[in-house]
C-alpha cells in the first residue's frame, strides 16, 4: 500500500476526532499506520524510517515518545534500526519513551521454538544489548508465552513486545501484557477473540480493528482512568537515601510484587480463562471444594474408653505458677542459654 486516505483511516475509528501517520512499504519493510484520538492526544511531530514510525505527543500534561515498530527481517537492517532508535532516544530526552510492535527478534532460546536461524546467539546478544542501552523495560507476557505462530503449527516466537520507560511501569502500574489467541493474523492480539464478524477476510480484519478501537476507548475510560498512582510514601531503613525517600527502589519493590502476584490466566478443565471475573470464580470454587463434606463415612469413636487423669493431677496441671517457681526455673538455667518450652 503506497498511501492511505483520511476516509480509510477513519474507517478504523467509529467516532470523529481521529488523526493518523503513515509510512508506506520500503523494500522488504511493510507499511506502518499509527492512529490517535485528537480529543485527548496532541501530536507535536512525527519521525520515522525503515521499520519504525514514531511521534511525540502531549497527553495529560506530559510529553511522550511513542514508536510503532515493524522491524525488517535481515540482521543488518535490524542493527541499523536499533542504532537509529537509540540515537533518536538520546536526542529527544524531554519525555518518556514507549516502543511497541513486531521487533522480529528474540532475547534468548526460550522465546523461540521450531524456527532454525543461522547463528541465533548473535541475534540474541544484539537485541539484548539494544534493550539494555535503551534503558526501557520489557513488559512480560501474560496468558500465552509466544506472540507469533507459523502456518505449520509448530514454529512460534515471542517477537511482539512493548518496551516502556520505568517511570511508565511504576506510574501506570504496568504488570504485564495479555497475549490472547490469534485469528486472521499470525500474530496474537489482545481482545481479538471476543470480536465476532462474518464476511470476507479483508472485511473481517477491517471491522475487527474498528471494534477493537471501541474496546480500547472503553478500557481507557473505565479501567485505566480510575488509576491515580501518586506514590509519595516515606521509606525507612534501606529505602532511605541521603535523608529522602528512595522512590526508585520503592517503585521497584511495588512493581516486582505486582508482577509476582498477577494472575493473567489459568488453565481449567474447560480450557484457558483470562477474564478477571472468571478467574475469581474459578479460584473461589477450587477452595470451596476443599471444605465441602463429600458424604463419605468416617470412623466414629463412640464406645471407646480412653485413659484419663485423676482429679488431683488435673488440679495440679491447672494450678497457676507461683513467683518462687518462676524464679527457681530461671535461676537454674545455664547462664548462656534461655528457657525452653519445657
Amino acid at each position: 500500500m503506497e498511501h492511505i486516505s483520511c476516509s480509510m483511516a477513519g474507517s478504523f475509528w467509529r467516532t470523529g476526532g481521529v488523526d493518523f501517520s503513515f509510512i508506506p512499504s520500503l523494500g522488504a519493510s511493510r507499511e506502518i499506520l499509527t492512529l490517535w484520538n485528537t480529543n485527548t492526544v496532541k501530536a507535536i511531530f512525527n519521525f520515522g524510517g525503515r521499520g519504525f514510525l514514531g511521534m511525540k505527543i502531549l497527553w495529560r500534561g506530559s510529553y511522550f515518545y511513542v514508536v510503532n515498530v515493524y522491524s525488517p527481517i535481515s540482521r543488518e537492517e535490524k542493527r541499523t534500526l536499533w542504532d537509529k532508535i537509540l540515537s533518536l532516544k538520546s536526542r529527544f530526552s524531554d519525555g518518556e519513551w514507549l516502543l511497541g510492535g513486531d521487533f522480529n527478534a528474540v532475547r534468548n532460546r526460550r522465546e523461540r521454538k521450531g524456527v532454525s536461524l543461522p547463528n541465533p546467539r548473535k541475534e540474541w546478544s544484539d537485541f539484548e544489548e539494544f534493550i539494555r542501552k535503551s534503558g526501557l523495560e520489557d513488559v512480560p507476557c501474560k496468558g500465552k508465552k509466544y506472540t507469533w505462530f507459523g502456518g505449520d503449527g509448530r514454529s512460534r516466537s515471542r517477537i511482539d513486545r512493548f518496551l516502556v520507560a520505568d517511570n511508565i511501569v511504576s506510574g501506570w502500574g504496568v504488570i504485564g501484557q495479555l497475549v490472547e489467541d490469534r485469528d486472521v493474523s499470525d500474530h496474537c492480539p489482545k481482545e481479538w477473540l471476543s470480536l465476532k464478524v462474518e464476511g470476507r477476510g479483508d472485511f473481517i480484519l477491517k471491522e475487527k480493528l474498528r471494534m477493537l478501537k471501541d474496546k480500547l476507548r472503553w478500557w481507557n475510560i473505565n479501567v485505566f482512568g480510575k488509576y491515580d498512582f501518586a506514590v509519595e510514601e516515606n521509606s525507612r531503613l534501606k529505602w532511605l537515601n541521603d535523608g529522602d525517600a528512595n522512590n526508585k527502589y520503592f517503585h521497584g519493590v511495588m512493581k516486582a510484587r505486582r508482577t509476582r502476584n498477577f494472575i493473567g490466566s489459568i488453565v481449567t478443565g474447560g480450557g484457558i480463562i483470562n477474564s478477571v471475573t472468571e478467574i475469581k470464580e474459578e479460584v473461589k470454587n477450587h477452595f470451596e471444594k476443599k471444605f465441602v463434606d463429600d458424604g463419605r463415612m468416617r470412623p466414629m469413636l463412640d464406645g471407646i474408653s480412653f485413659d484419663t487423669l485423676e482429679e488431683e493431677d488435673k488440679l495440679f496441671l491447672e494450678k497457676p505458677f507461683e513467683d518462687a517457681e518462676i524464679k527457681e526455673a530461671i535461676w537454674d538455667c545455664d547462664g548462656l542459654k534461655s528457657p525452653g518450652p519445657d
